[in-house]
């Protein structure tokens, strides 16, 4: 059992104290989850034809994703984005998440994965340092190389799963 659900399912903790615990420890990838991120949209890469850029200015509903970057959306019936690789255990309010489905009224805060460390870097920004976390817009190869190509894609996302890879093995 990791520390964070320890913390979640402490029965001597108060409710508040509960909520707090999850709210504060509980918003961050785990390195383990970051990387089968990447592994997951890896695989799908075998299955897109062509990279999808979207920068949407719609006021009230902001969005801007690729579908072959770590801010890969799906739009919802109702009209929203939902990030397309959250999972239950990726879910930054699983209890919201499992609702999916069931209610229109559903926000995208309630498909948000928990946020990227600043050291989780998605294979398209092309940063060389500083926090990967955040801010991506302006420094992503799908929005700045008109000529960038899926193979390319897949090599960079290979590339970034070696050094994830090989940094895991090292700790």
């Amino acid at each position: 059992m990791t520390k964070d659900k320890e913390e979640l399912t402490n029965t001597d903790a108060k409710p508040e104290e509960k909520k707090m615990t999850r709210l504060t420890n509980n918003i961050h990838l785990t390195d383990e989850q970051y990387l089968d991120l990447l592994k997951r949209i890896r695989q799908d890469l075998d299955t897109i034809k062509e990279i999808e850029a979207v920068d949407c200015t719609d006021i009230g509903n902001k969005h801007t994703q690729v579908n072959v970057g770590l801010c890969a959306g799906v739009l919802t019936p109702n009209g929203w984005y939902k990030d397309k690789y959250t999972t239950i255990e990726t879910a930054m309010w699983p209890s919201d998440f499992r609702t999916v489905g069931k209610s229109k009224h559903m926000y995208p805060q309630q498909f948000a994965m928990k946020y990227r460390k600043h050291n989780h870097k998605c294979p398209l920004d092309k940063r060389k340092k500083g926090d990967y976390s955040i801010g991506c817009f302006y420094s992503c190869l799908a929005f700045k190389e008109k000529n960038l190509t899926i193979e390319a894609v897949k090599k960079l996302y290979d590339r970034t799963i070696a050094e994830r890879s090989n940094n895991d093995r090292q700790v």
